[in-house]
């Protein structure tokens, strides 16, 4: 512990930055991984958990808690889970408005491949 006023000042305000950084960055970890959870439930409010969680890691890098290129690639891959979902609704639409047997059988194949 420093004896000079100003060090344990600045000693004090690192702990307390050093707090909230901590706690902001637990808060995008957890937007994020609600809505990973909520895409492999398939669950309906996926478009507002992308949202909450794009929004979280922006405001993380806006202020530098983690890099720019981070943030980039982490939005970028929970875009490809979005776009996936999505992708999933359409072709499970597709199968009620058109159902045939055989469609069935080549939407599901294709709904398939697209998971893995």
């Amino acid at each position: 512990m420093p004896n000079i006023k100003s060090a344990i000042k600045r000693v004090r305000t690192n702990e307390k930055a050093n707090a909230q950084n901590t706690s902001q960055i637990s808060a995008m970890r957890t937007t994020i991984k609600q809505f990973e959870a909520a895409q492999a439930a398939g669950a309906e409010n996926t478009e507002a958990l992308y949202r909450d969680a794009v929004r979280s890691i922006d405001m993380a890098a806006s202020k530098g808690l983690i890099h720019a290129n981070k943030a980039g690639r982490d939005k970028s891959r929970l875009t490809k889970l979005l776009a996936k979902i999505i992708k999933i609704k359409k072709l499970t639409h597709l199968r009620r408005l058109f159902y045939l047997p055989f469609l069935s059988n080549i939407l599901t194949e294709f709904q398939n491949k697209q998971l893995e």
